[in-house]
C-alpha cells in the first residue's frame, strides 16, 4: 500500500491487524455460499440458479410473536405527519392533540369518538399553523438535521389567558447563524385560532434567545412544572465544555416566569451563574418530564459515544458531562466534586439516543404504575425503568417499535402518547393484545424452521441464498445469506434500489470463523413493528445453536466476537437505510463468472437479479437504468481507486450516513451520490477533531487529517461503524487512505471549489454577465462566476468583482421581482441554487421559486442579429416543454489573482 500510518499507536494497530489478515486469508477469506433448492448447474459465485422458487411454510416471521408488554394503537395512519417530533394535548380535553413537525408546522388532531375506550377511533387532521409565515424556521434533513420546532407548551391558566409557547431554531441555513427561540403566542377561542395582528400576522412574543454555535444539541423541550414556573432545556451547543460552565445556559435546563424572565430561587445564579439556569452538566437532554404524582423532574440526557442517561433534576443540580458520561469519568476534563450520578444509564447494546419519556399514572395499564417510560430513537425500543422482587432498579423492554421513537406526551388522565418520527404517527400506549395463534421466538435454532432438520448448519429447502458484492465488514468472518418468503408472495424493488420484502419474510445470515460455524442470525419482518432481530450462538460440535436475550462478547477461535442484541440490530436496520442493509439492485447485480461473454443471451441464471425475477421472486424484472452507476467490490481491482472507497463507504457507512439517517453528521457515503455532495470534502467535522490540527472530514491529500479514515482505522471510542466489531478492516482502511491521499481538492457539481467559471446557456450559446447588478446574456464570457460551496444548494458569485468599490460580494439572487447581482443576505433562499446534472450540463433550480429555473428567453441566441447583450436578461420560470434553454454549462477558467479583473469585464460596466 502507498499510504502507511505513522506513530506508535498505529504501528501497533498495522501489525496486529496484518497478523489477523493474514490468517483469514489463510482459511479463505471469500466463502461459497450454500444454497437450498436444486442447482442447475455448479457456480463459482456465492450464489446458485435454481430450477424452481422452492416452497416455504415453515420458517415464516408470522409464526412468531415478539415479547411485549404494550401495543401502540395510532391516532392516524402511518405517514400522516412529516417528521414529527412532538404532540401535545389540548388542556382539558382528551380529544384534541396537537402534533409538531419538524419544519414547523403544527396540525390539529381531534376524535370524533365519544367513548374512550372504544377501539375504533376517528380523527379528524388539519393543519392547525405553519410557523414558518412568522418565524424563518429551517429544518433541513441534510445539514441543519436537529434545527426546527421543538414543543408547545400551554400555560396553566390557558383557558383564562389563551398563553401557549413555541420552542423552536430559527435560521441555522446556510451561512446564517442560528438561534434557540422561545416564544408565547396566544388563542382566544380555545385553541381552535390563533390571535393574529391587524394586518393579518401571528401575534406574538419573543421570550428568550440564544445563539448556537453549532447545529446540533440546541434547545427542546419547554413546558411548566407542578410550581407554575416555566422551564426549558438547551443543549451543549455541540461544545462539550459548555456544559460545566455556568455563566452560560448551554447544557443546562432553564428555569423562567412565564414572560421569560429567570425564576426566583434557582440555586446556581445565587452562587454567582447565570440566573436563568436551573440546573446544569447536561449533554442534550431529550426529553423530561415531571411525575403528576411526586412532581419529581426526570430527564433522559442522550450520550456521547458509550452511555445514554436518565437523571432525576433537582435545583442546582451538575450532572457532569462532559467529564462523566453515565456512572463512568471521561478524559474531557476532572470529575466535579458535586456532581449527581444518573439515576440510570444504558449502553449502546439497548440503544444510542434516549428519549426521555414519563412515570406512568394513568389506569390503561395498572401494572406499570410508577414505571418511568422512556424510549430510545435509535433502537425503537420503548422501556420501562422499574424496581424487581429485591428492590432494585431494573431495565425491561416493553416494546419494539420498529421506528425512532421521538417523544412522548402525558394527557389530563395520566395515559401516555408516542411520536414515531419515520412512521409520521401518533399512537395511544395501551396493553398487548393476545397472540394465542403466534408462538414466542424458540430458544433453540432447530425449532425455527429455518435450518434443515437433517443438518442444522444448513439452511432449509425453503430458503433462497444470495450474496452481495461488497459485505460488511465483521471482523474477518465469511458469512452466507439466505431469505425465506412466504407463499404467493414476491420482494418488490424500490425506486432506490432497495429490495421490500414482504411481511412475514426472515432474512437468515449464517458467520464462521476459521470455517467453524459461530453464529446464526435471523431478520423477521413482523408487520406493525417492523424488523426484529436475534441472534443464536453455536455450540462447540456445531449440533445446536441458542437464543441469546442480551448482547454478549465471547471469546471464538481466539478473538473476541460480538452477539448483537435485539436493540442493537435495530440501530442499524432503520428505516431510512431499507430495514434489511443489503439487499438491493447495486449489490445484488452479481454475474456468473462466464456471464460477460453471454451477457446478450436468454440464460436467466447468468445473473443474480435475473435469475430472482425468472424463479417468481421479484415482481418485476430489474431495468438496466436501474443498475447504473454499478458499484464494484472493493477489492476489484480493475475498478478505479475511488469507486473501490466509495463501495466499502456504502456498505459500511451508508446505513446511517444517508438522507434522514441516525448519524449526526450531513455527510452521505451512498454509492450514487456525487462526490461533491457527500458534504464531506473540506467539511470540519461537528463531532470531533481527535486531537488533529486542521481536521477535516476529508482533507484531500492528506487522510492524517482527515476524521474519515481516523474513525475507520483505530479502534477506539470514535471508531466508525460504532457496533458490533472489535478489529479494525486494516486492508479497507488503508484503500480509504489511499483514496484520500490521491485527492487533488474538493469540487462543487460544475468543479474545483477554487475556479472560476464561464456559464454559458447550451441552448443559445450566450453567456451569463453582469450589467451594473442586473444578469445579461452576452455573446462573449464577460463575466466569471464563483460557485460557493453548500450542502445541497449553492451560490453564484461573481468572481472578477470589477464594480465592487469595497469587499462587498456580488450573488445572483430572486429576491426582486427581476433578478439581481448584488450584495445579499445569508439567510436569503433566493440566492441559493440548485445544480440539477443533464448530460455535462446542468439546470440551475432556484430554492426559494422552487419549480422556477435559470433560463435563457425564447428569443436569445447569437443568431439574434437585433439583439445586443444589453437588451438581454436570462429569465426565471417554470420549464417549457422542452426545457433546452433551461441547460447551462460551466467552464472552468484560471482563477484570477487577487485585484485582478477580467478582461473582458469593463465592457458591461
Amino acid at each position: 500500500m502507498a499510504f502507511k500510518p505513522s506513530g506508535k499507536r498505529r504501528l501497533l494497530d498495522g501489525i496486529l491487524s496484518a497478523l489477523a489478515l493474514l490468517i483469514a486469508s489463510a482459511v479463505g477469506y471469500f466463502l461459497l455460499t450454500l444454497n437450498s433448492g436444486k442447482p442447475v448447474e455448479a457456480s463459482a459465485t456465492h450464489w446458485s440458479a435454481l430450477e424452481d422458487r422452492p416452497h416455504n411454510n415453515q420458517c415464516l416471521a408470522t409464526r412468531f410473536r415478539q415479547p411485549a408488554s404494550v401495543r401502540l394503537e395510532p391516532l392516524a395512519p402511518a405517514g400522516t405527519f412529516q417528521s414529527p417530533v412532538g404532540v401535545t394535548p389540548l388542556p382539558d380535553s382528551n380529544t384534541v392533540f396537537f402534533v409538531l413537525q419538524q419544519n414547523g408546522e403544527v396540525w390539529r388532531l381531534e376524535s370524533k369518538r365519544t367513548d374512550r375506550e372504544s377501539a375504533e377511533s376517528e380523527f379528524t387532521v388539519e393543519r392547525w399553523v405553519d410557523l414558518k409565515e412568522r418565524f424563518n424556521i429551517v429544518f433541513r434533513p441534510q445539514g441543519c438535521h436537529e434545527c426546527g420546532l421543538y414543543s408547545l407548551a400551554f400555560h396553566p391558566e390557558f383557558q383564562q389567558n389563551g398563553y401557549l409557547y413555541f420552542s423552536f431554531t430559527e435560521g441555522g441555513d446556510g451561512d446564517a447563524p442560528l438561534f434557540s427561540h422561545l416564544v408565547r403566542l396566544r388563542s382566544d377561542d380555545g385553541g381552535k385560532t390563533l390571535v393574529r395582528t391587524d394586518n393579518g400576522e401571528l401575534w406574538y412574543e419573543s421570550l428568550y434567545q440564544l445563539k448556537q454555535p453549532t447545529h446540533i444539541h440546541n434547545n427542546g423541550k419547554a413546558d411548566f412544572g407542578p410550581d407554575g414556573y416555566l422551564y426549558v432545556n438547551m443543549g451543549d451547543g455541540g461544545v462539550s465544555a459548555n456544559a460545566q460552565d455556568v455563566t452560560n445556559p448551554y447544557g443546562s435546563i432553564l428555569r423562567l416566569t412565564d414572560t421569560g424572565q429567570p425564576a426566583p430561587g434557582n440555586v446556581i445564579a445565587q452562587n454567582g451563574g447565570a440566573a436563568e439556569v436551573y440546573a446544569h452538566g447536561l449533554r442534550n437532554s431529550w426529553n423530561w418530564s415531571f411525575d403528576r404524582k411526586t412532581g419529581a423532574l426526570w430527564a433522559g440526557d442522550v450520550g456521547g459515544n458509550r452511555f445514554e442517561e436518565l437523571n432525576r433534576i433537582e435545583n442546582g443540580g451538575n450532572y457532569g458531562w462532559p467529564c462523566v458520561e453515565g456512572y463512568e469519568p471521561r478524559s474531557d476534563c476532572p470529575v466535579p466534586d458535586n456532581h449527581s450520578e444518573p439515576v440510570w444509564d444504558y449502553g449502546r447494546a439497548q440503544g444510542r439516543s434516549v428519549t426521555g419519556g414519563f412515570v406512568y399514572r394513568g389506569e390503561a395499564l395498572p401494572e406499570l404504575n410508577g414505571v418511568f417510560i422512556f424510549g430510545d430513537f435509535g433502537s425503537g425500543v420503548i422501556w420501562g425503568l422499574e424496581r424487581d422482587a429485591d428492590g432494585q432498579l431494573q431495565q425491561r423492554s416493553l416494546l419494539h417499535s420498529g421506528d425512532p421513537i421521538v417523544s412522548f406526551a402525558e394527557d389530563d388522565d395520566g395515559e401516555l402518547y408516542v411520536v414515531e418520527y419515520n412512521k409520521g404517527t401518533v399512537s395511544r400506549l395501551l396493553p398487548a393484545e393476545p397472540a394465542d395463534d403466534r408462538i414466542p421466538i424458540p430458544e433453540r435454532l432447530s425449532d425455527t424452521g429455518c435450518m434443515d432438520p437433517d443438518d442444522l448448519t444448513r439452511p432449509a429447502p425453503g430458503l433462497i441464498g444470495y450474496d452481495l458484492k461488497e459485505p460488511f465488514w465483521s471482523d474477518g468472518a465469511s458469512k452466507e445469506r439466505y431469505m425465506s418468503l412466504p407463499e404467493h408472495t414476491r420482494v418488490s424493488i424500490a425506486d432506490n434500489g432497495k429490495l421490500v420484502f414482504p411481511v412475514g419474510a426472515i432474512l437468515v445470515k449464517q458467520f464462521r470463523l476459521k470455517d467453524e460455524l459461530i453464529e446464526t442470525r435471523l431478520l423477521l419482518n413482523q408487520g406493525q413493528t417492523g424488523w426484529i432481530g436475534y441472534s443464536y450462538e453455536w455450540n462447540k460440535d456445531g449440533s445446536e445453536a441458542l437464543l441469546l436475550d442480551a448482547a454478549a462478547d465471547i471469546e471464538k477461535l481466539g478473538q473476541r466476537w460480538h452477539y448483537p442484541s435485539t436493540a442493537e440490530c435495530a440501530q442499524c436496520h432503520t428505516a431510512a437505510a431499507g430495514h434489511t442493509l443489503g439487499p438491493g439492485v447495486r449489490q445484488m447485480d452479481i454475474d456468473a463468472p462466464d456471464a460477460s461473454a453471454q451477457r446478450e443471451s436468454s440464460d436467466k441464471s447468468l445473473n443474480q437479479l435475473d435469475h430472482l425475477w425468472s424463479i417468481d421472486v421479484l415482481d418485476r424484472p430489474v431495468a438496466e437504468a436501474m443498475r447504473v452507476p454499478a458499484m464494484p467490490s472493493s477489492r476489484d481491482t480493475s475498478a478505479t481507486l475511488e469507486q473501490r472507497a466509495r463501495a466499502f463507504l456504502d456498505s459500511n457507512c451508508a446505513n446511517c450516513h444517508l438522507p434522514e439517517g441516525t448519524s449526526q453528521s450531513s455527510m452521505d457515503w451512498r454509492f450514487s451520490t456525487p462526490m461533491a455532495l457527500t458534504n464531506a470534502c473540506g467539511k470540519t467535522p461537528t463531532q470531533t477533531t481527535m486531537g488533529v490540527d486542521g481536521a477535516r472530514l476529508i482533507a484531500p491529500g492528506d487522510a492524517e487529517r482527515s476524521i474519515l479514515w481516523r474513525r475507520i482505522a483505530y479502534q477506539d471510542v470514535y471508531r466508525m461503524p460504532p457496533l458490533g466489531s472489535h478489529r479494525v478492516d486494516r486492508e479497507s482502511a488503508d484503500l480509504v487512505a489511499q483514496w484520500i491521499n490521491s485527492l487533488d481538492g474538493c469540487y462543487t457539481l460544475a468543479g474545483p471549489v477554487t475556479a472560476n467559471f464561464s456559464v454559458q446557456n447550451q441552448a443559445s450559446g450566450d453567456y451569463l454577465g453582469d450589467r451594473r447588478g442586473r444578469p445579461v446574456l452576452s455573446a462573449q464570457a464577460t463575466t466569471l462566476w464563483r460557485v460557493e460551496d453548500g450542502e445541497e444548494h449553492y451560490r453564484l458569485r461573481r468572481a472578477d468583482d470589477a464594480r465592487a468599490k469595497s469587499e462587498a460580494t456580488h450573488y445572483l439572487h430572486a429576491e426582486r421581482p427581476r433578478l439581481q447581482v448584488s450584495e445579499i443576505r445569508t439567510t436569503w433562499w433566493s440566492a441559493e441554487w440548485e445544480l440539477e446534472p443533464v448530460g455535462e450540463a446542468f439546470r440551475i433550480r432556484n430554492r426559494w421559486k422552487n419549480d422556477h429555473y435559470l433560463q435563457a428567453p425564447a428569443n436569445s441566441g447569437l443568431n439574434s442579429v437585433n439583439q445586443s447583450p444589453a437588451n438581454q436578461s436570462p429569465v426565471l420560470g417554470p420549464l417549457d416543454q422542452s426545457g433546452d434553454r433551461a441547460l447551462w454549462r460551466f467552464e472552468p477558467v484560471q482563477p484570477l489573482e487577487p485585484g485582478e479583473k477580467n478582461a473582458a469585464s469593463d465592457s458591461l460596466q
